[in-house]
């Protein structure tokens, strides 16, 4: 490791390099003898000296009203680096441990009811996370309500959609669905009610959208599909759930078992 590389990852400005280096070489300068070897301007070097002595890199000197710096051997350096650190590991044990002795009282105070957990759903492999996240949270005779289902959805994730109808099927669990009745998307939702567990109704085709939603034991998810792919969010936040379930409700009920 040359002399720059050194000073770098002691976290020295250029000046402050120079003057170290220059304190290095000697051994032992005063201000003025550093500014003469440096060429820098005398009263700028006393601030970079100063910081130079609060890292502990440099010290000084008073004889006879002249101040002497010198720098201090590598050995020190490093022997000061080892107590720095073992201090700051002891500060750090003693602060986890006031921590973990306030663990129960902070823990009190915390509100995890009103909070919402936000994952980012990329691509048809986290739309798969999202299918196993509603298989694996719902019971038998629980319910995931889906609305605005459209063709787009289906031609991307045809496969994964209808593996995850038949495992909500096999364990038991509900699924509602609102389509739009586009052409395409109309001939899909009526493919979609042959599933015994799964219900379909129909809006307007002025209701379609590129946007599907998912809303199932306190946890709703937005799925946007787009040029060929999808992407969306998973909230999980029971009045966020409550509050989307209503607008599907209210969809529900105006929307048709037939377009």
């Amino acid at each position: 490791m040359n002399f720059s590389e050194f000073a770098a990852r002691l976290g020295l400005t250029e000046k402050q390099r120079q003057i170290y280096e220059c304190l290095f070489s000697l051994g032992s300068a005063s201000a003025a003898d550093i500014a003469q070897r440096t060429g820098m301007n005398r009263t700028l070097i006393y601030d970079h000296l100063n910081i130079l002595v609060e890292k502990g890199l440099i010290s000084f000197s008073t004889v006879n009203n002249k101040r002497s710096f010198t720098a201090l051997e590598p050995k020190t350096l490093v022997r000061n680096l080892e107590d720095e650190i073992g201090e700051l590991e002891n500060k750090r044990k003693r602060e986890l441990e006031q921590l973990r002795r306030s663990l129960p009282e902070l823990e009190s105070y915390f509100n995890t009811k009103d909070r919402a957990a936000v994952g980012i759903l990329l691509g048809q492999k986290g739309v798969r996370n999202l299918f196993g996240d509603i298989v694996s949270s719902l019971k038998r005779g629980e319910e995931d309500a889906v609305f605005i289902a459209n063709y787009e959805g289906r031609e991307l994730l045809g496969s994964a959609i209808l593996n995850y109808y038949a495992q909500c099927r096999k364990k038991g669990i509900k699924i509602r669905v609102i389509f739009d009745s586009r052409p395409k998307t109309l001939r899909i939702g009526k493919e979609t009610a042959k599933f015994s567990n799964v219900r379909v109704r129909f809006l307007p085709a002025q209701y379609s959208t590129l946007t599907t939603f998912h809303v199932y034991g306190g946890k709703a998810s937005m799925l946007l599909f787009s040029e060929g792919e999808v992407f969306g969010l998973l909230i999980e936040n029971k009045k966020v759930a409550a509050g989307m379930k209503k607008q599907f409700e209210a969809l529900w009920s105006m929307s048709h078992t037939h377009a």
